[in-house]
């Protein structure tokens, strides 16, 4: 996997893990909202220069806790997208997958449209 991959192709890629980890929960408009959180989260962290590490070795928890640091900051900012009471509901585990398959999409010059890729690759 390379950075600059096709959104659809890596969303495809987050919502079949995400199917296969949440059994029962594989309602693909709940996940794909779980997943839409996430990558605002990390268009967020990244245009305030604050980016999510990318390294391998760092701990999924601690992404996680980044996710949700910034997630709490864009509720407040963006209140006609997110409620004010929402969280993440997502574990570490799949906050941190999510994270490591957004690092190969290029969101700072899309050649498509990638919430439009994410609403067709869930539903």
């Amino acid at each position: 996997m390379e950075r600059g991959e096709s959104p659809k192709t890596v969303f495809r890629r987050i919502r079949n893990y995400l199917a296969g980890r949440h059994v029962g929960a594989t309602r693909d408009s709940a996940l794909m909202h779980e997943v839409l959180k996430c990558v605002f989260c990390h268009v967020f962290a990244h245009r305030a220069q604050r980016p999510i590490a990318p390294d391998d070795n760092v701990d999924r928890f601690d992404v996680a806790i980044e996710y949700r640091r910034a997630f709490s900051e864009l509720r407040l900012r963006l209140p006609n997208i997110f409620e004010a009471n929402e969280e993440q509901l997502l574990d570490p585990v799949s906050i941190a997958h999510v994270h490591h398959e957004l690092l190969n999409v290029d969101f700072s010059n899309p050649t498509a449209d990638p919430i439009g890729d994410l609403y067709e690759a869930f539903v």
